[in-house]
């Protein structure tokens, strides 16, 4: 939220919905009162009997299928809104593109914009056919740009339901293989710049043009392996803008984060941490924390 907050030359509306908080009173005051930001609300998820399937030892949690209640939550006077996942890091004003792509789904046939993840092909058949799609085009869930209007029209959420209380395929990627089921190709192509898959893992990231930077899949740059990556920084650098810690770090497992931090100082990635000392010190804090919780 504060990296899209910095970075935008227009005033900034945000929705929550989470599974806790029923306010946004939790939230950090350079966040609420961010120049940039018009208005924040945040929704309590009321629906606990819903079975969100797949998520034992899943990096997610079931706030991923929340986007499929988002009219059931969101003021009716919204046209248009885009949907972007947690692990997103904004780098450029988001508005500019936004507002083209909000002017194409409007004239467009569709009700959803999204960035093609996967095509057809050899490699990725066993996907097209589990989800027993026929288009040759998956998209990525991580952003969305969706026209909230004609989605309470044609009552999309109860479809989905319909199909996620019925399912007779596997949701290996949860909400997203539900979404590709649905949707099957029917969607507005969103420039790759609006949701970048970085692989944490690289050693160089060069590229200056994404404008969404999406630490996609199960790596992630304040856990494990991924706390030691030169790109954790492109994410701990906004987190300090939000909090008087430098890092923010949590364990999968604590014997493998331990495994890592060792590693860091024989592969010299450990090097490259901006606050080496506060770096340790928290990441010993965290691990007390962690165990605590885990009593």
């Amino acid at each position: 939220m504060i990296s899209i907050l910095d970075k935008s030359s227009m005033k900034v509306n945000i929705y929550i919905i989470h599974k806790i908080e029923e306010d946004s009173s939790f939230l950090p005051l350079p966040i609420k009162e961010h120049s940039s930001l018009n208005d924040c609300k945040v929704y309590k998820f009321d629906r606990e009997n819903t079975f969100f399937p797949n998520l034992d030892n899943a990096h997610v949690s079931e706030a991923t299928y929340y986007r499929i209640f988002l009219d059931q939550y969101l003021p009716n006077d919204i046209e248009t809104i885009i949907y972007i996942d947690s692990d997103i890091i904004c780098q450029k004003d988001l508005g500019p593109i936004l507002r083209d792509y909000v002017i194409k789904l409007k004239k467009s046939k569709y009700l959803l914009g999204a960035k093609t993840e996967w095509h057809r092909e050899d490699r990725h058949i066993e996907i097209f056919n589990r989800l027993k799609m026929n288009s040759d085009n998956y998209l990525n869930a991580g952003v969305l740009l969706i026209n909230l209007d004609k989605w309470k029209k044609e009552k999309i959420r109860d479809k989905i339901l319909n199909i996620l209380n019925n399912l007779d395929f596997e949701l290996n990627l949860w909400d997203q293989d539900l979404f590709n089921h649905f949707f099957d190709g029917r969607y507005l192509e969103l420039d790759s710049v609006l949701n970048w898959n970085l692989d944490i893992t690289l050693e160089n990231y060069t590229n200056n043009e994404p404008i969404l930077v999406h630490f996609y899949g199960k790596e992630k740059p304040w856990v494990g392996r991924g706390l030691f990556t030169k790109n954790s920084e492109i994410f701990q650098k906004e987190y300090r803008k939000i909090s008087t810690k430098k890092y923010f770090i949590e364990h999968r497992w604590i014997p493998t984060s331990l495994k890592f931090l060792v590693n860091s100082f024989f592969n010299g990635s450990f090097f490259q941490i901006k606050y080496k000392f506060r770096f340790i010190n928290e990441f010993i804090k965290s691990i007390y924390l962690k165990k605590k919780s885990d009593l």
